[in-house]
């Protein structure tokens, strides 16, 4: 299996990031534009990375947040797919336990925490992923490929309106 590094592709963001700065800097009314198009499209570029992170992330988190409103609703949580689709489509008791676990859990999260948690359960859950799913590590090298096609795109239309 490839290593994607993954996690040095969403982290090496910061770095991208003060390289942008500098170029959002230029006080030339001609080049305006072009550097605006382009940081925007280096930003387009870092967002279509972290995506699987921050879907990971979100799914992991949610799917904790609707077990223990579950368990606080009915007091059992199983397995089953199917009974728990059941149980949440008819269960008021569920949607009023779901809403006080989120609100509870949005509102003592740092942006902090956020951050680690994305790292943890996000970046984290793809690398495990990428290790036992062919489809998964292929998926990622279109991602991944885009991304390069994309941001050299993105430099050559920068250098040549330079």
């Amino acid at each position: 299996m490839a290593n994607f590094k993954y996690a040095a592709v969403v982290l090496g963001r910061k770095e991208w990031e003060e390289c942008v700065m500098d170029l959002a800097m230029v006080r030339s009314d001609s080049l305006r534009p072009v550097i605006d198009a382009f940081v925007e499209n280096v930003g387009r570029s870092d967002c279509s990375a972290l995506t699987p992170a921050q879907i990971a992330w979100k799914v992991r988190r949610d799917q904790v947040l609707a077990d223990c409103a579950m368990f606080a609703a009915t007091g059992k949580l199983g397995p089953d797919l199917l009974e728990f689709e059941k149980t949440f489509e008819e269960n008021a008791k569920y949607k009023e336990e779901f809403e006080s676990i989120t609100k509870k859990f949005f509102s003592n999260l740092t942006p902090e925490q956020n951050s680690q948690l994305i790292f943890k359960y996000g970046i984290g859950y793809v690398n495990i992923l990428l290790e036992g799913s062919q489809a998964m590590q292929r998926a990622m090298e279109a991602l991944l490929a885009s991304l390069v096609l994309e941001s050299w795109t993105t430099f050559e239309t920068l250098a040549s309106d330079l």
